[in-house]
C-alpha cells in the first residue's frame, strides 16, 4: 500500500516542477509593487538597396505617463523586447545612420502583438543609393580607375612624342656633295654619275 502511494507521488511532484518552471519567466518580470509586468516587443528594419533588412543595435525608448523611461535595443535579427508595466507609452526608435521615429499611445501588455518599425536612411548617409561603407568603397574604386586612366594616357602621349622625334631626326639628314680643291663636284643626277668642271674665262 505504502509502495503504491510512493509511485504515485513521484509523477505528481514532477508535474508540479514542470508547471512552476513554465510560469517562472512571467514571475521574474514582477516589479516591487507586486504588479505583473508586461512588455513592448517588435522588430526594426529598413529598406537597404531594395531589400528589407533588420537593424541591429537600434535603441527603443518608452516613456510612461508618469515620466518613467524604459529602454531596450535590438538584437542581430532586429528584435527587441522591452519589459515595462501595463499602460500607455510614447515610443521612440533610433539607429545610427537612419531617421528616428516617434509615435505614442503604445499599449504594453503580455499578449500584445509585436510592433514592426521601418526606418528611412538619412540623406547624408546615402550616396548613389548605397549605405556609407559601400559608397566609400565605390568612390575609392572610381578614384583608382581615374588615376590608372590618366597614367596610361600620359604614357601613351610621351611614347608618341619620342617616336615622332626619332622619325623627324632621320628626315633632316641632307646629302652634301664632295668638292675637291679644283672646283670639280661629284654627285649623282638622274641615276648617272657626272663630273662638273668649272671653266673660267681666260
Amino acid at each position: 500500500m505504502h509502495y503504491g502511494m510512493r509511485q504515485l507521488a513521484v509523477p505528481v511532484a514532477a508535474m508540479a516542477i514542470i508547471i512552476l518552471a513554465a510560469f517562472l519567466p512571467f514571475a521574474s518580470y514582477a516589479d516591487d509593487g507586486g504588479e505583473s509586468a508586461s512588455f513592448i516587443q517588435g522588430y526594426v528594419s529598413s529598406d537597404i538597396k531594395g531589400e528589407n533588412t533588420f537593424l541591429k543595435n537600434a535603441v527603443i525608448t518608452a516613456v510612461g505617463i508618469d515620466g518613467t523611461i524604459y529602454r531596450a535595443s535590438t538584437d542581430s535579427k532586429g528584435y527587441f523586447s522591452l519589459p515595462c508595466p501595463e499602460g500607455q507609452y510614447s515610443v521612440a526608435v533610433e539607429c545610427n545612420g537612419f531617421e528616428h521615429v516617434d509615435f505614442g499611445n503604445v499599449t504594453a501588455g503580455v499578449l500584445k502583438p509585436p510592433l514592426y518599425v521601418k526606418l528611412d536612411m538619412k540623406d547624408s548617409k546615402a550616396i548613389w543609393g548605397l549605405d556609407t561603407p559601400h559608397a566609400l568603397q565605390a568612390l575609392g574604386m572610381a578614384v583608382l580607375l581615374s588615376i590608372i586612366g590618366v597614367g596610361a594616357a600620359v604614357f601613351i602621349i610621351c611614347r608618341k612624342k619620342r617616336s615622332d622625334a626619332a622619325a623627324g631626326g632621320s628626315d633632316q639628314e641632307e646629302y652634301t656633295p664632295d668638292e675637291n680643291q679644283d672646283g670639280i663636284g661629284y654627285g649623282d643626277e638622274n641615276g648617272d654619275d657626272y663630273v662638273k668642271d668649272e671653266i673660267s674665262d681666260s
